[in-house]
């Protein structure tokens, strides 16, 4: 076996000079290591042109992680190639949040129009009722929630702590805040 002793020794004097525990600390300390290889051959430690590498190590990610991951940072050919291989594109984390969820909060509306198109739930509700339209309509994000009512998002759908529909989330104290509630109450009203 290697031994490795090291000794850290401030001389007295050090500590004297100090005048406080700052200047100490700060000061250059003495260290002394020894090593000792007790008859040992420290060529075998290393590895040798003979050894044989494993090529075939990979890292693998889990799918659904990528597709929320990458609906959130738009990264649409990652959100396209995710989609594919997980089994439920539209399948939630702990919190209830989908891709499409991940991808409408971010305003990533071409990872949205993708998702939807590949046939993400449109309606799915998060652990608190949420569904895209609410998101979207939460950020007053109108392009969006146009998109979205018109491929079927339901305007009537509610969220579970506070009874609301999506028009009912457009942020008062936010631009476009008009456009998009007038725009939900609007078919709200109509589709009576």
């Amino acid at each position: 076996p290697i031994l490795i002793d090291s000794v850290v020794s401030p001389t007295e004097s050090e500590y004297e000079q100090s005048d406080n525990i700052e200047s100490a600390i700060s000061s250059p300390t003495t260290i002394t290591t020894t090593v000792t290889t007790s008859a040992m051959n420290l060529k075998s430690l290393l590895k040798t042109s003979t050894t044989p590498k494993n090529l075939t190590r990979r890292v693998m990610f889990d799918p659904l992680a990528l597709l929320l991951d990458a609906a959130v940072v738009g990264e649409l050919d990652l959100v396209r190639k995710a989609a594919k291989e997980v089994e439920n594109p539209s399948q939630p984390n702990d919190e209830g949040l989908t891709a499409l969820h991940n991808a409408v909060c971010a305003s990533n509306f071409e990872c949205v129009k993708f998702l939807v198109e590949f046939g993400c739930d449109i309606n799915f509700a998060d652990n608190d009722g949420w569904t895209p339209l609410h998101c979207a309509a939460s950020c007053n994000n109108t392009p969006m929630v146009q998109f979205l009512v018109e491929h079927g998002a339901c305007i009537y759908a509610t969220t579970i702590r506070d009874n609301e529909t999506a028009a009912e989330k457009c942020e008062e104290e936010e631009e476009n805040y008009a456009t998009c509630s007038q725009y939900l109450l609007c078919k709200l009203f109509t589709n009576i």
